[in-house]
């Protein structure tokens, strides 16, 4: 033995194990990364003067825009979402599970006829080895017609609360 005491030895084994075991349970929960993501909203079949639609786009640096359509005319509002902004939406995109697990829709039977619509998609950044020329994007067609829809209108609901009050109002009014 080279003078260590057989407590040290088995104790620096412990640690090892430790160490290795949370290596390879950060790999296992490894997530792809977001660039930004596009939510649109329909108030679905209402009578016209009562339809809208507005997109959301929001990217990992904060830069954000609103447009919002009624009347057939169509308003952009630039804003910016901020750290704590970002911080909330990553968050709430995390409790989604759609960075790091395989979507599962409903079956078609259970598409929902009538009522608003709201969609995303969330662009990615290419993970290391992806061979296709353009990055990869989680599509969310429905949100309704996904096991964790909860959570997906929760992030939904953020990043519409990510908006400035007074771009909604001034939105809006200029509709």
């Amino acid at each position: 033995m080279s003078g260590k005491k057989p407590k040290e030895i088995n104790f620096m084994k412990k640690i090892i194990i430790v160490v290795l075991l949370l290596i390879v349970s950060c790999a296992a929960n490894a997530q792809y990364k977001w660039t930004s993501v596009s939510y649109y909203h329909n108030s679905g079949a209402v009578t016209p003067e009562f339809q809208y639609n507005y997109i959301i786009q929001i990217n990992t640096e904060g830069a954000s825009k609103l447009e919002y359509t009624k009347n057939g005319k169509t308003n952009t509002f630039e804003f910016n979402a901020g750290k704590k902004g970002l911080k909330t939406l990553d968050n709430s995109l995390s409790k989604t599970k759609l960075l790091s697990e395989k979507i599962d829709t409903v079956s078609d039977e259970k598409n929902l006829i009538g009522g608003s619509i709201s969609s995303a998609t969330i662009f990615l950044i290419k993970p290391e080895g992806w061979k296709k020329r353009k990055s990869p994007v989680i599509m969310i067609p429905n949100a309704n017609n996904f096991k964790n829809s909860a959570e997906i209108s929760d992030m939904f609901q953020t990043m519409e609360k990510l908006v400035p009050d007074h771009i909604w109002k001034e939105a809006m009014e200029q509709n």
